[in-house]
């Protein structure tokens, strides 16, 4: 499941721990590729550890680049 909140230029997307599978990450790069064609806009993405691997690996068959990556305790955080 992915929640997103936006304000202003910056939107976060949040992967939850329910219900996620190949349909949901193709949902979250469709989703921050529509984003990333506005202007300005910073776009966060916020992962918990047991879904990193299969995001960046799906992020790595895209044309998308990740320009920083930040860890919390509970969450990677990717910026786009």
């Amino acid at each position: 499941m992915i929640l997103e909140k936006s304000k202003l230029l910056k939107t976060f997307y949040t992967l939850t721990m329910e219900d996620n599978g190949p349909k949901t990450l193709s949902e979250l790069i469709c989703k921050i590729a529509v984003k990333k064609k506005e202007p300005f806009a910073q776009i966060f993405v916020l992962i918990p550890p047991p879904y990193m691997q299969a995001v960046m690996g799906y992020i790595q068959t895209t044309k998308l680049t990740v320009k920083n990556v930040v860890s919390d305790n509970q969450n990677y955080i990717l910026e786009f």
